[in-house]
């Protein structure tokens, strides 16, 4: 072994500082949500606006319960 056994420790300008992880975490989430909500607007416009899509057919058989 050598005297040098720390030198990742030591070395400066080697790895991620926190500013920058925190930096690319924040970035990625707010890309994330970006992307989520664009998809969610082009489901939107693609089925006609805010109208949810109809409830599918009960089975055979069997019917929806009324109130």
């Amino acid at each position: 072994m050598s005297d040098n056994d720390n030198d990742k420790e030591e070395g400066a300008g080697e790895g991620w500082s926190t500013g920058a992880k925190v930096g690319a975490a924040v970035g990625s989430a707010a890309l994330l949500a970006a992307l989520l909500y664009a998809g969610r607007s082009a489901i939107k416009r693609k089925n006609g606006g805010d109208k949810a899509p109809p409830p599918p057919p009960p089975p055979e058989g069997e019917q929806y319960e009324s109130d």
